[in-house]
Formats: C-alpha cells, structure tokens, sequence
C-alpha cells in the first residue's frame, strides 16, 4: 500500500454496506410516499453485493469462522433489506 493511501479491508465491506442502507433508508424514507419505488434498487443492489462479496471471500479463503459470518450477515442484512423496503415504500410486505 502506498505512503498516505487509505484502505479499508474487504472483510468489512458487506457491514459497510449495510450501514449505508440504514443510512439510505433513514435519509430517504421521510420523501417518499406509499408507492414509491424510485429509491427501492439501492436496497436490492445492496443486498446482491453483500452476499457476493461474502461469497468471494469464502471461495478465496475457506474457514469455518468465516462461513458462520458470512451465514450470520446475509440473515440480518436480508431482513434489514425487508425493514428497508417496507419504510421506504410504505407498504407492509
């Protein structure tokens, strides 16, 4: 790494993301009224990125602590995408 560069690792990648969506969905949530589906594709483009940096991570080093993260992650960041798209869209799923 270069004097000065600022790098964050790859395994903190997917719990990055997911603070963004909260972001997102507290932001966003305010402006949107029942219907909206303009602010819904972060959410799903959120979700599909975290679960295949996960994946990336476990084909290039296989562990068992890994695997459970990875487990354990996809199950909050998919019900987090649920509680996302219910207050962005106002709309009981």
């Amino acid at each position: 790494m270069a004097r000065g560069q600022f790098s964050i690792p790859l395994i903190y990648w997917p719990v990055l993301l997911s603070l963004s969506l909260v972001c997102w969905t507290l932001v966003v949530s305010p402006h949107t009224h029942y219907g909206d589906n303009w602010a819904l594709a972060p959410i799903g483009l959120v979700f599909l990125s975290v679960v295949a940096i996960h994946v990336w991570l476990l084909k290039r080093r296989r562990a068992a602590g890994l695997a459970v993260y990875a487990v354990l992650h996809i199950a909050f960041v998919l019900a987090l995408s649920f509680w996302s798209l219910t207050l962005i869209s106002k709309d009981s799923l």
